[in-house]
């Protein structure tokens, strides 16, 4: 089953569109902790604990061409022109940690929202056995950071596109998005 989040224009803008805070130039690295909790095989609830190192932010050009690459060309396409940044890095524990390709922040009334996009590494058995999950290629995060606390969702498996009404919708591969719980900023 799948969920398909279809999005508003302004939340268009700040997955990899134009609007968003104008951040040039080195950054402070910021480091938040959690736990990711989700429904794993069988509906059994999964709980890992995950590090999310941000180095760098996306800027608005940089944000412009990748919504104009996934427009034109598809999310193959788009996959291959973010796939050269690394704007920090996502590790759940005991696992190597995924290349950050994307970071967009944007200010909220009380705090503000990240929404984070890379490629997702295949399992063997993805490969192997060619299975439906492999036209999912990235993990979309989108972060909250608030006044009253911290947390977010996880899509470990998504794709992007444009839809009809040419708004950028997200499609989880899973029936339900991923928790971010617990979330801390590390200092």
């Amino acid at each position: 089953m799948k969920a398909v989040l279809a999005v508003g224009l302004a939340f268009t803008y700040c997955t990899i569109g134009m609007l968003g805070i104008n951040l040039q130039g080195k950054q402070p690295e910021e480091v938040y902790t959690g736990t990711v909790a989700g429904l794993g095989p069988g509906g059994n609830l999964i709980t890992r604990g995950f590090t999310l190192t941000i180095e760098g932010y996306t800027s608005d050009a940089d944000a412009t061409r990748f919504a104009g690459i996934l427009r034109s060309k598809g999310q193959d396409a788009l996959l291959r022109a973010i796939g050269k940044e690394k704007k920090g890095t996502f590790a759940m524990d005991g696992e190597l940690g995924h290349d950050l390709n994307t970071v967009r922040v944007h200010p909220t009334p009380t705090g503000k929202v990240y929404t984070i996009v890379f490629e997702r590494w295949l399992k063997m058995f993805e490969i192997l056995y060619d299975t439906r999950s492999e036209d999912y290629p990235f993990t979309y995060i989108k972060l909250f950071v608030e006044e009253k606390g911290m947390g977010g969702t996880l899509l470990p498996a998504a794709k992007i596109r444009f839809n009809k009404e040419k708004i950028i919708e997200i499609e989880n591969f899973g029936a339900y998005p991923a928790q971010l719980m617990g979330v801390q900023r590390r200092e």
